[in-house]
């Protein structure tokens, strides 16, 4: 019997996006990272260490989470823009 190799569970990590800062909630403590390149590198660390897998989401807010988006695709990490 063939068996499919077990996986981790992805993680979706919502975030909240405004123009000057970032929100996320990692399974109890709520951070706040700057939105600007340091603060994203600083976000993805963090969201790295939640879990093995992860999936951020973000919500499409003019064009604010671009940068978050860009740099999560760069770094491998699954990320979905939805409406607010």
């Amino acid at each position: 019997m063939n068996t499919l190799p077990q996986t981790e569970p992805v993680v979706h990590l919502g975030v909240d996006v405004a123009k000057s800062e970032l929100v996320i909630d990692l399974m109890g403590p709520v951070r706040t990272f700057p939105n600007h390149p340091k603060g994203i590198a600083a976000l993805l660390q963090a969201a790295a260490k939640t879990a093995p897998a992860i999936h951020l989401v973000c919500e499409a807010t003019a064009g604010y989470e671009r940068p978050l988006a860009d740099a999560a695709v760069l770094a491998g990490i699954p990320v979905s823009i939805v409406p607010p």
